[in-house]
Formats: C-alpha cells, sequence, structure tokens
C-alpha cells in the first residue's frame, strides 16, 4: 500500500457479493475510488465507516426514446436526493453509488418491489441481449461453414478446410458464451429482486455457514448415503443440481432422506384407487400438481421438505430417531432424476444434430 492507496484483484460474479465485500472493506478503513476492468479495485484508506453501496447501469438501447435518453439523468438525481453519491463507473458501464449507513433512515435505493422489479429487469435485459447477440454470431459462423462445405464439395483446392475448424470452434465458444450470459442475466435479476439482508440469510454468505459441494450423482441409494454423511459433520442439503449441492450448516440433528417424483406419486394414487396426475399438454413437466400432492403424502407421513429438484423429483427429509411411515413401500426412486426436461431435449437434439450433420458431411466429403 502506497500513499495510503491499496490495490486488490478480485473476480466477482454475484453483484451482491461484491456489494457486500465493498461494505466490508468500508468498515476496515478503504474505500473504493476506481476500478479497472470490473476486477482491479483501488482504495483510499479512511477512518472505519459503515459504508452502504448500490449498483447501476444506465446505457441506453441502439434506438433511445427521449424518455431513456433523459433516465440516466433523472435517475442519478434522484439518487443524489437521498444522499447517494457516484463514486465511478466501470468500462461496462455498471455505475458504483455510495453513501454512509444512517441509522433509522433508508439505505437502500431501490427500496420498494416496483423499483426492485426496474433495476432487476434492466441486468436481466443486458445480458439476455449478449447472449442474443452470441446466437446470431451462431447463425453467421454456421452459413459461413455451409459456404465452405459447398466449396469443398466441389473440390476448389480444399481451401476451406483450416477455415471450418475455426468457424467449429468459434460456434461452440459462442455456445457456451450464450449460456453464460443468460445464466448471468438470471443470477442478477434474482439478486437484485431482494433485499441484502434476504439475501445474507438466504446465502449465509458473511457467516461462512454454507457450502457447495461439485459431485455426479446418478443412484438414489448413493445420494442418501451422501447426504447422511453430509450431515453427520454439520451439512444439511439447501439446493440441489445435476451436479452442484449446496449445504449450510447446522446442529439441527442427523436425518435420514428420500427423493420422491410424479412416477412415485402417480404409483400411491393408483395403490389407492385414485386417478392418477396427467396431463398431454405439461410436456416440461411445468406443472405442480404432482408436486402438490407428493409434498401432501409426505407432510402426512411425517417427512420435511426439503427441496424441489428440476421439477422432476422432491427430496425430503425426517430425523433418524423418529418413526416415520415410509413414503413409497411399495417401490423406490432408483435414480435421482436431476436433469430437467429442458436440459434433457437439448442433450437429445444436439445428439441427433451432431449424427445428422456427421453424416451429412461424410457424404458430401466423398
Amino acid at each position: 500500500m502506497e500513499n495510503n492507496i491499496m490495490k486488490k484483484t478480485k473476480l466477482f460474479v454475484s453483484m451482491m457479493k461484491e456489494k457486500i465485500w465493498l461494505e466490508q472493506m468500508a468498515l476496515e478503513g478503504y474505500k473504493l475510488i476506481q476500478m479497472t476492468m470490473g476486477m482491479r479495485y483501488t482504495f483510499e484508506q479512511i477512518e472505519p465507516t459503515r459504508l452502504i453501496y448500490e449498483i447501476d447501469r444506465f446505457n441506453l438501447p441502439k434506438n433511445p426514446t427521449l424518455r431513456e435518453i433523459k433516465s440516466k439523468h433523472d435517475s442519478i438525481a434522484m439518487a443524489e436526493e437521498m444522499g447517494w453519491k457516484i463514486a465511478l463507473h466501470d468500462e461496462d458501464l455498471n455505475y458504483y453509488l455510495c453513501k454512509e449507513y444512517a441509522e433509522g433512515d433508508i439505505n437502500e435505493l431501490y427500496n420498494d418491489q416496483e423499483s426492485r422489479q426496474i433495476h432487476a429487469e434492466k441486468y436481466r435485459n443486458r445480458y439476455t441481449s449478449v447472449g442474443k447477440d452470441m446466437l446470431n454470431l451462431i447463425i453467421f459462423l454456421n452459413t459461413m461453414l455451409i459456404i465452405i462445405g459447398i466449396i469443398e464439395m466441389f473440390d476448389i483446392g480444399k481451401v476451406g478446410s483450416a477455415f471450418t475448424w475455426l468457424v467449429v470452434g468459434c460456434t461452440l465458444f459462442s455456445v457456451i458464451m450464450a449460456i453464460a450470459y443468460n445464466k448471468v442475466g438470471e443470477l442478477y435479476y434474482k439478486e437484485f429482486m431482494m433485499t441484502e439482508q434476504d439475501w445474507i440469510k438466504k446465502n449465509d454468505y458473511l457467516n461462512n455457514n454454507s457450502k457447495k459441494v461439485f459431485k455426479l450423482i446418478f443412484r438414489s441409494s448413493t445420494l442418501q448415503k451422501f447426504l447422511e454423511k453430509e450431515g453427520g459433520n454439520g451439512w444439511f442439503p439447501q439446493k440441489l443440481s445435476l451436479i452442484k449441492y449446496t449445504f449450510i450448516n447446522s446442529e439441527s440433528g442427523n436425518y435420514q432422506y428420500i427423493m420422491d417424483s410424479k412416477h412415485l406419486t402417480n404409483k400411491r394414487l393408483k395403490a389407492i384407487g385414485s386417478s392418477e396426475i396427467k396431463d398431454p399438454k405439461d410436456l416440461g413437466g411445468m406443472g405442480n400438481d404432482w408436486q402438490v400432492q407428493s409434498v401432501d403424502d409426505a407432510e402426512k407421513f411425517g417427512w420435511e421438505f426439503v427441496c424441489a429438484v428440476q421439477n422432476q423429483s422432491i427430496l425430503y427429509r425426517a430425523p433418524k430417531a423418529s418413526d416415520v411411515e415410509q413414503l413409497n413401500p411399495n417401490g423406490k426412486m432408483s435414480f435421482v432424476g436431476l436433469l430437467s426436461f429442458k436440459m434433457s431435449m437439448i442433450f437429445v437434439v444436439s445428439a441427433g444434430a451432431g449424427l445428422v450433420i456427421g453424416f451429412i458431411w461424410k457424404m458430401l466429403s466423398r
């Protein structure tokens, strides 16, 4: 640190984590004064102060209206009336606003549902639009690939061989980036729809009482043993996905776990002579009828809801010491069922398209 200036390099995906970190730095006596490339932070040493930060963006669309042109000026003027000052903005036009915390005062720039919605939509639209640009790039690249394929079909010196691999590589990169930008947009939307305190409570970020484990598990019995082992160390599941398991630290006791699905729910209904839950129009499994039935059944038998997974399955738990009744005594869920319908269709369509393209390419290359 030189002349009361300190620089730190740190990369954040979550803006809420970044905001909380900046506030923690202020409590330690460092105020943000400059940022470069979204990851190089410059701080000025100050007296330890409770500062609060907000992050917003004011970039204009391609064809702005008069209201959109004036929106930046109006928004900043409103923020300044509430005591906020612009600390800086980065190369992506994210503006960092800062003010001292005031007890009993409004310490959020977006302090109602409507303003949070506008703020969250702004970030989601920003990143999904970049995702769309990536998809447009994919269309362009694949058009070039088709043109090269036609050239090679007529054997004009095989001029497109090296470029073909370049286009394929760029296409894969664009697909990955398009998915990533859409994921980031959804992440920011969810974060900005919450207050900072609600976010901290959900993620337990400052207390370090949460962790993520990356693990690929196929069988439900393997998952049950894994969760029970983590529970023995005080870690209990909060959220599950295909390869990521989020845990929170707690001393709430030892649990046994089960998973339920639409198939097993219908099997229970059929066993008691009730109609099965079917909706031929619900191709993606987004309807919640079976989940409502599953939760009702589980609570009746003494099981506690933990989380729903990709609209495909539900995880329940019950204390090991309790005499809880089995939810599915006539059949258990063999496989975990973490793969959503949407992701399954992407895999199937991608594999089918790959086979078709490969076959056509082989025929044209003869």
